[in-house]
């Protein structure tokens, strides 16, 4: 991946996120928890890690506490200490999956401001990691947005919208910077940029795929596709 991105894979998508209404967490100026208090939240995110894994991978129907607990290395019993049911752990997941990508995309868009190539690089890395760590970041770009609850049916389509308006923004940036092509249709090529990566997001949830797409691939995609961005140089 070029060095522009300026982007760590391996620690993208890792910042601290404000908790979800969820989050049974103490306020920051609260004093620091006690190592009991610190076990506990460390199960707590290790069932919150776990469902996010499971529920990344099957509907939510087909996803058991027992599964979830096996997956997390912890008791059922334990599980529900924290959560009231299977449906309240499943809206905390979902919650911070939600919270994570909105403070994903404002820290985004804060960085390279003066450089829209560089921050559209560290735009499709980013996201991509950040799926790779937290599943159900997959499912809400590659699924249109649905919560996968067959029972419920909700639908935040802003998630989507508010990537392709991002990454349409430092399109037109770079077109009046001079950095893109100034024949670029900027809403097309944001859109075709989000059809792209929920393609290569649903490659990497479907456990069948006859061919899995690595970061080395996905780099190269990425690399080709900003190159082909770029003004021609003028003779």
């Amino acid at each position: 991946m070029p060095e522009s991105s300026d982007t760590n894979l391996a620690q993208a998508g890792s910042e601290p996120q404000p908790p979800s209404a969820q989050d049974k967490g103490t306020a920051t100026n609260a004093p620091a928890p006690s190592r009991r208090q610190a076990a506990s939240r460390e199960r707590r995110e290790r069932v919150l890690a776990a469902a996010n894994r499971l529920f990344a991978r099957a509907p939510y129907s087909k996803v058991s506490a027992e599964s979830i607990a096996r997956e997390a290395g912890v008791s059922k019993g334990l599980i529900f200490s924290f959560f009231t049911d299977k449906q309240g752990l499943y809206d905390a997941v979902f919650e911070r999956t939600v919270a994570d990508w909105s403070a994903f995309v404002t820290e985004q868009l804060q960085r390279h401001v003066d450089d829209p190539e560089k921050q559209l690089a560290s735009m499709l890395y980013g996201s991509f990691d950040l799926a790779r760590h937290a599943p159900m970041q997959a499912i809400l770009m590659s699924r249109g947005d649905i919560d996968p609850r067959e029972q419920s049916g909700r639908v935040d389509p802003s998630i989507a919208r508010q990537w392709c308006e991002a990454i349409e923004g430092v399109l037109r940036r770079g077109v009046e910077a001079n950095v893109f092509r100034d024949d670029l249709d900027c809403a097309q090529v944001a859109f075709a940029i989000l059809e792209l990566q929920r393609l290569y997001l649903m490659n990497m949830l479907d456990e069948d795929a006859d061919a899995k797409c690595d970061f080395d691939v996905l780099g190269l995609t990425s690399q080709l596709l900003l190159a082909g961005l770029q003004r021609p140089a003028q003779n």
